[in-house]
């Protein structure tokens, strides 16, 4: 393991990740500060070791970096690394970018093929593309494609907002990489098995659904996802895809609400049809059958009292002759 690497694994260690960030759970309300650094990490590991954790993981990247003037011309985007935020949050980002200096230098690294990738900072970058500015400053670090993605990784696994689906595509781009198990990359971080557990649900539900989060990751959180994804497995994939495309197109609908949507229609027995009675043209009642009851609705309610005692007399009979 490199310097870097085994550096971001050892600040990692002991994290423990509690509860679902979606808004609309049972879980515990997120905090309304949507992008400051310290609110999230108070709420989910404790003001004390996020500040540690953050400190170190800087300390370690501080190690190479090397900070220059980079032509926002010059700079790649590799898929996969950049943390997607809320409109809400981008918003917040790019007013603070427009009347203030960047503290933090983005994270950057040589492209084979020319200019340099961008490990950290990318929306920095596409707001100071959206502001007309055409420098940024940078960090350049000289390290391998495994270290490029680790730092990228654990440096959004840091921030205030990563959302439990993009934590699970950080996982998977790991594994496809080094070629390890999801599970033996998910416990070096030093995530609760728990957690580990529901953000590798995420691999469970049908792909257009996962197309969607692409888009809005933080429609789901990870405890819903591993319900969603039983939900798939038991054969109803198309049901998934359709609450998942309902929290995407309307963000005030609930997780418990998009689960109702799936198991609701599909769990409810059928209910069977009534047999109906005619005297003629004219409807005389309805006859059916639930939970072991005989219901008898008739057109004329008056009905009711005289063919009760019908009904029970001929039952009766019945009993006498054995032919219940």
């Amino acid at each position: 393991m490199s310097k870097l690497t085994d550096r971001m694994a050892r600040v990692t260690n002991n994290i423990v990740v509690k509860g679902d960030v979606k808004t609309g759970t049972d879980e515990a309300a997120s905090p309304a500060a949507k992008t400051g650094p310290g609110v999230f990490m108070k709420a989910t590991f404790g003001r004390e070791e996020a500040e540690q954790a953050r400190f170190e993981a800087e300390q370690a990247l501080n190690e190479l970096k090397q900070s220059r003037i980079i032509k926002i011309t010059d700079l790649v985007e590799i898929t996969g690394r950049k943390r997607i935020l809320t409109p809400e949050e981008f918003g917040e980002l790019k007013r603070n970018l427009e009347h203030h200096r960047l503290i933090n230098p983005i994270t950057i690294r040589k492209h084979a093929a020319g200019g340099y990738e961008i490990v950290a900072g990318h929306n920095r970058v596409q707001a100071y593309r959206e502001l007309g500015r055409e420098t940024i400053e940078a960090n350049l670090l000289e390290f391998s494609e495994t270290e490029a993605l680790s730092a990228a990784f654990y440096t959004n696994l840091f921030s205030p907002a990563l959302t439990h689906y993009e934590q699970f595509k950080g996982f998977s781009a790991l594994q496809n990489l080094t070629g390890k198990a999801q599970v033996v990359i998910a416990q070096e971080s030093g995530l609760s098995a728990a957690h580990i557990s529901n953000i590798l649900s995420f691999d469970g539900l049908p792909d257009d659904a996962k197309s969607l989060l692409n888009t809005k990751p933080w429609i789901l959180g990870s405890v819903m996802a591993a319900r969603f994804a039983s939900l798939a497995k038991e054969g109803r994939a198309d049901k998934v895809n359709e609450a998942v495309r309902q929290l995407y197109e309307n963000e005030s609908l609930t997780e418990k609400a998009a689960l109702e949507m799936i198991k609701g229609k599909s769990e409810q027995k059928a209910h069977p049809k009534a047999n109906i009675l005619k005297v003629g043209q004219k409807k005389f009642a309805d006859i059916t059958t639930r939970n072991g009851a005989i219901l008898i609705k008739f057109a004329d309610k008056d009905n009711a009292d005289r063919w009760a005692e019908k009904i029970t007399e001929f039952v009766r009979g019945e009993i006498a002759k054995g032919g219940v």
